[in-house]
């Protein structure tokens, strides 16, 4: 990465966006990973298909996936793992942060449009 800091995807993640990407036929895509602040000022983790990249972005591959990241939040990614988790009740792509006391941004996405916690 242009810029170093400590971000990783699990395999488990890493196979899910592989089926996701698979499953809606789409190919040369990167993942958009990217923060977002809702209406209490609570900042959010958002990930979103990308079929092309812009000058903010800066591109990383994860084991046959392209991540984009936007400069002006990186250093929100730094101490991020995203994980795939999934139980009877919820599924989705979990962000875990090491460093959550200096960049307390916490959210997990699901198929079902909620996000868990």
């Amino acid at each position: 990465m242009n810029v170093e800091i400590d971000f990783n995807v699990t395999e488990k993640a890493i196979n899910q966006f592989k089926k996701a990407m698979k499953d809606a036929n789409l190919n040369n895509i990167f993942i958009l990973v990217s923060t977002s602040t809702n209406c209490s000022g609570s900042t959010n983790y958002v990930l979103d298909f990308l079929e092309n990249t812009l000058d903010n972005h800066i591109v990383e591959n994860y084991d046959g996936v392209d991540f984009a990241f936007e400069k002006k939040t990186l250093f929100l990614m730094d101490g991020v793992t995203i994980d795939w988790h999934e139980d009877e009740d919820q599924q989705g792509f979990r962000f875990e942060n090491k460093n959550e006391d200096k960049n307390p941004v916490k959210s997990c996405c699901s198929k079902k449009g909620g996000c868990c916690s």
